[in-house]
């Protein structure tokens, strides 16, 4: 969490660390990630729900997926990708997440 606030608080050591343990789920060993380099804070913003408070990183020219971080709680985070770019604003999609971070 402690890298997570670095991120909400713009400090640029956030963007070159990387977490200590990324584990992937299911078949995902094959997807492209950890994305953490793509993240920009001139294009973050924060995305709150009922459930969470999460930091959204668009996509960018040479990175086509928006990110979202979302604490789950004081230890472990999730990381959305998801394409195309605007899809977290689809409502739908909201409730989905949300279904999934409570």
């Amino acid at each position: 969490m402690g890298w997570f606030r670095d991120l909400q608080t713009k400090k640029e050591v956030a963007i070159k660390a990387l977490p200590i343990t990324i584990e992937s789920v299911g078949y995902t060993d094959a997807l492209d990630y950890p994305r953490y380099h793509n993240f920009k804070f001139d294009m973050m913003s924060e995305w709150e729900t009922q459930n969470w408070k999460g930091l959204i990183f668009p996509s960018q020219d040479y990175n086509p997926d928006t990110s979202i971080l979302i604490p789950l709680n004081d230890t472990d985070l999730v990381l959305v990708t998801l394409s195309p770019t605007y899809l977290y604003k689809d409502p739908i999609v909201k409730t989905i997440i949300n279904s999934v971070t409570k």
